[in-house]
């Protein structure tokens, strides 16, 4: 497939030597590592038409791995990714990757052992700001995305810094969220089936898994019911920094978009509802709660249009993702892993 490419504005410096940044365009709401009191650090942006391959630029910035914990996401454009061969030899140059993904909760395919197809939600729906696998005792260090075909319309990976959304939140929310957050999940027809998100079809393999793992299960008639508690506020292993990390809106019955399909599944009986949230006490989070939520991501959300070749790492810990609705044939693929420093 070829790869589309963009004129790049002025040059400026960066690890391993000059980078370009670009005027905005439509739809970017910030430019390369801009901040300001809300936001925190931006997304370091890196354009590498004309100046060299991927895999020239990281071998000339040993330390590039420190501006990710810094920025808390790295932006190459114009990568020359167009294929999923392409992107799993960057993956492995990026991160050390991860093959095994336990406990999934959105439908992806495998497309080879280190890469797997963006969460295949309908077009038309948003999905909502969460920190991949948040939920699980374990969860990646890195995510790294790549565009094979950029949509025609919409379609952006936006990201939201953990450190900035513990200032947008109001104390009071964030106080609420204090012991963690609640996640419930029934295996039970909708959503992924448990087979598909344990990786086995065994009873007794899922048992074992949840019982290592620290994830409450009961099998009834209808199917697997499982819970786990996770925290909302992670410290960062490497910066030391205090970070809003969790799913808790994604998950949530009630921060599902568009509202008629919250509504469908809030007229589902709980114990059929495929994932929801609640605080670490079982109580519900209240609309009040959503609603803050939504507005703090909105607010510090960092939005880039997605180009045919571009590639995104994210720490994990640092920056929670979403995705907005789009229109035509978007591909967006995406691996995990581990820093490789």
């Amino acid at each position: 497939m070829a790869v589309r490419r963009r004129r790049s504005g002025p040059v400026c410096s960066g690890p391993g030597g000059p980078l370009r940044t670009r005027p905005s365009r439509s739809g970017e709401s910030r430019m390369t590592n801009e901040r300001d009191e809300r936001t925190s650090t931006m997304p370091m942006v890196i354009d590498l038409d004309g100046a060299g391959s991927l895999d020239a630029w990281v071998a000339a910035a040993p330390g590039w791995v420190d501006s990710l914990v810094e920025h808390g996401a790295v932006i190459f454009r114009n990568a020359g990714v167009g294929s999923v061969g392409d992107f799993d030899h960057a993956v492995s140059l990026l991160v050390r990757p991860d093959t095994e993904f336990g406990e999934e909760s959105s439908p992806r395919t495998a497309l080879s052992a280190k890469v797997f197809t963006s969460t295949e939600y309908p077009a038309p729906f948003p999905i909502q700001f969460h920190n991949e696998f948040s939920y699980r005792r374990a969860m990646p260090e890195c995510l790294v995305f790549a565009c094979l075909n950029a949509p025609e319309t919409g379609g952006s990976t936006p990201i939201a810094d953990g450190r900035a959304m513990l200032r947008a939140l109001p104390d009071e929310v964030v106080d609420r969220f204090a012991g963690g957050v609640r996640y419930v999940r029934n295996f039970c027809g909708l959503g992924v089936p448990w087979p598909s998100a344990f990786g086995t079809d065994s009873r007794a393999e899922v048992d074992a898994y949840c019982a290592a793992n620290g994830v409450g299960a009961r099998w009834s008639d209808k199917g697997l019911h499982t819970w786990q508690d996770a925290p909302a506020v992670r410290t960062h292993p490497v910066s030391g920094e205090r970070t809003w990390c969790n799913s808790a809106l994604n998950l949530n019955v009630r921060g599902t978009e568009p509202a008629e399909v919250h509504e469908a599944l809030l007229a589902v009986e709980p114990e059929l509802r495929p994932n929801d949230t609640f605080f670490a006490d079982g109580s519900e989070i209240g609309p009040e709660d959503i609603a803050a939520l939504r507005a703090a991501y909105e607010e510090v959300a960092y939005r880039h249009p997605w180009g045919t070749g571009d590639v995104m790492i994210i720490d994990n810990a640092l920056m929670s993702h979403a995705r907005d609705p789009f229109t035509g044939p978007r591909r967006v693929v995406v691996g995990m892993g581990a820093r490789t420093a």
